[in-house]
């Protein structure tokens, strides 16, 4: 095993002025290396705060965007353990359960181990908490811990087709958080899932092999959990196509009184190749996010230090990463979309860069090959504390310096729904009406549903009582579609990873002087896990200044 310590870079790039963008009302800047994302082979995380949960109805944008956009289909996605999300819903077959999350719980586990007042606040929207006492209950009639179905009555509606269906092969990865060494965890876990298909393993002493560590998950034995990480089962599970539904079992004489812990932290649903197992191309989506988030909580190096603090560390979400991906070589693009916050645009900057750096080095840690950057800029709203002339301001700022970051990361780029909404503030039946009307949108499809937004009850209110979330799912419909059209917009010039460019080390599909300040500001990076370093041009697997000469040869490439 190897002894891995990581620290999330902040870029400390010098600041740059909003006068200097030059490109406000622009809807954003190289959409060009985002627009991949539909239609083919991809892999789209959401982070965020309360914009990004998937709730029961999703009423929200980037949940939606995973499920409406064009693309070749959703074939995979990941959760949490929520009963209320609009993905997967988990029903608890036991009384004695505490979840992780923001809201009314918090952030604190091991919630029944005295003097250990231990957080963990990593998004996962949640985490389920089992302590095997005398307290924990099975509900009549129910044998199980609980079971987390897939939420079709949500999702196929809006995806206009069944998630799967019968004939189709669909699998679960289950996923656990582990306690520290000095916490007894349960030795036994089963589940369920297809009739006649049940495995079991032991939580306290098996997990998935990790890329983290340079091992194999797909031809090494288990390894040890990592402790205060999430993990894998060491198994996949397949599931009923027509109802995928997956169920936790620890077995009642086993457990009860054992004053154990189990700590359930959602799963991956995804079909498979019904020969290999192997997953079928297409979106996967996934999401971090809950409640009441911000952009430090997410561009953090620290653990948080109280049951309401919102940090993680770049190693916590690493270890996610790993055990949620199905492929190494699946393009991965990560979306940033969270409220609008106070600061000015040097300080939101700075955070903006610190959310981008922290998902680049987990993914890095994780061999993931081809991954870029979006950072969304939300609908007009309020903002809490502030009068509307005041937030109208406070957005343009978080515009302005999503689009500062953008220009300065050649693998990032900035999407403002603000921008291509003209900031229209839909906040009454009237107040966005007409500029519906005249860009096309006044009738918006999407999956089965055709909703007139004029002619309804609301009209064009797209916003609830606080002014600040979509008012309903037609709302945020019209959200996500926007973005989406912004997005289809965009030049195709992006490449995958895996295509042959020579001398284009950021990926962008030209070679240029860019490309020469790319291999500089990565010089001295070695392979991790024989996965070539940024800026490794000439593929020697180390990045030195012969990658510098290598790119000045090949100056003037332009890939398709």
């Amino acid at each position: 095993m190897i002894d891995r310590i990581r620290l999330c870079g902040i870029g400390l790039i010098g600041a740059t002025t909003a006068a200097a963008i030059g490109q406000v009302g622009a809807p954003g800047v190289d959409l060009h290396l985002i627009r991949p994302v539909l239609e083919g082979d991809a892999r789209m995380i959401a982070l965020g705060d309360s914009f990004s949960t998937p709730t029961f109805t999703i009423a929200r944008v980037f949940p939606q965007a995973g499920l409406i956009w064009p693309h070749a289909g959703l074939t995979a996605f990941s959760t949490g353990i929520n009963t209320l999300s609009g993905l997967a819903t988990f029903d608890a077959g036991t009384t004695g359960i505490e979840y992780v999350s923001a809201g009314p719980f918090d952030y604190s586990i091991l919630r029944d181990s005295p003097g250990l007042p231990r957080f963990y606040a990593l998004p996962v929207n949640d985490i389920a908490e089992w302590y095997f006492d005398g307290d924990v209950v099975y509900s009549d009639g129910i044998p199980t811990l609980g079971s987390l179905r897939v939420n079709a009555g949500t999702i196929n509606p809006l995806l206009g087709g069944a998630f799967s269906q019968a004939g189709e092969r669909v699998r679960f990865r289950p996923l656990f958080w582990s306690a520290p060494p000095d916490q007894p965890t349960v030795d036994l876990i089963r589940v369920q899932g297809a009739p006649g298909e049940v495995a079991a393993w032991d939580p306290s002493s098996e997990a998935r092999p990790k890329w983290y560590f340079c091992e194999d998950p797909n031809i090494d034995p288990p390894r040890a959990p990592d402790a205060l990480h999430v993990n894998a089962a060491p198994f996949d599970i397949d599931l009923d196509a027509d109802d995928p539904t997956v169920s936790f079992n620890g077995g009642k004489q086993a457990i009860l009184g054992t004053e154990s812990y189990y700590h359930a932290a959602g799963g991956v649903f995804y079909k498979a190749d019904p020969t290999t197992g192997e997953r079928v191309p297409g979106l996967y989506y996934q999401f971090l996010a809950d409640n009441s988030w911000s952009y430090e909580g997410f561009g953090s190096t620290l653990l948080p230090s109280n049951a309401n603090d919102k940090r993680y560390t770049c190693e916590q979400l690493a270890h996610w990463l790993d055990v949620t991906t199905l492929d190494r070589d699946q393009p991965t693009f990560f979306f940033y979309y969270l409220a609008a916050e106070m600061g000015t645009v040097e300080e939101l900057a700075g955070f903006m860069r610190a959310m981008v750096e922290q998902s680049q080095t987990a993914a890095d840690d994780v061999g993931l090959t081809d991954v870029r950057h979006c950072i969304v800029v939300p609908h007009l709203h309020l903002v809490t504390g502030l009068p509307f002339g005041e937030a109208v301001a406070a957005l343009e700022r978080n515009r302005d310096a999503a689009f500062i970051v953008a220009q300065e990361r050649p693998d990032t780029a900035a999407l403002s729904i603000y921008d291509a909404t003209e900031g229209v503030f839909f906040s009454s039946p009237s107040s966005g009406a007409q500029w519906l009307i005249d860009n096309h949108y006044d009738v918006i499809t999407y999956g089965t549903q055709t909703v007139d937004l004029i002619n309804r009850p609301g009209g064009a209110r797209l916003l609830d009582m606080s002014l600040l979330h979509p008012l309903d799912q037609a709302s945020a419909a019209l959200f996500t579609t926007v973005a989406g059209d912004v997005l289809a917009a965009a030049p195709l010039a992006a490449r995958s990873a895996q295509d042959p460019c020579p001398g284009d080390a950021n990926g962008d599909g030209v070679v240029d002087t860019a490309d020469i300040t790319f291999v500089v500001s990565n010089l001295g990076a070695d392979a991790l896990c024989g996965i070539s370093p940024p800026g490794d041009a000439d593929g020697s697997l180390e990045t030195s200044t012969a990658d510098v000469t290598f790119v000045v040869s090949n100056l003037g490439n332009v890939c398709p």
